[in-house]
């Protein structure tokens, strides 16, 4: 299966990965691994899914923490789900806008918090 080929992949080059795009190259059939951490393992390896992990978890405590209104609770929690569903079966990072937006508004609240509490 396309999983179990990403897997192979990891296990030959574990901590840089192979590259963007190499999956591809390698399985010209299937362009990406259809499960998006699969496929920064692949790409990044154990180095750069760990530096994602960290944005990620930095997200996340941006969306419960650090944003006080509801509203935009709501709105980060629904774009967060948005974006990681489609990502874990199907869609490749790269191509799903909501992933992207997510990210760069998260560290966008995060980064003004930081600033307004240096104040």
């Amino acid at each position: 299966s396309i999983w179990n080929d990403a897997l192979t992949l990891i296990l030959q080059k574990p901590w840089f990965g192979w590259g963007v795009g190499w999956f591809e190259k390698i399985y010209p059939s299937q362009p990406y691994p259809h499960n998006f951490i699969l496929q920064i393992f692949v790409e990044y390896g154990i180095v750069g899914f760990s530096i994602f992990f960290i944005f990620f978890l930095l997200s996340i405590y941006v969306t419960f923490k650090v944003v006080k209104s509801n509203e935009k609770k709501v709105f980060l929690i629904t774009m967060l789900l948005t974006w990681i569903v489609p990502l874990c079966i199907s869609l490749s990072y790269w191509n799903v806008s909501s992933f992207w937006v997510y990210i760069l508004v998260t560290m966008s609240c995060f980064k003004r918090n930081l600033f307004i509490e240096n104040y």
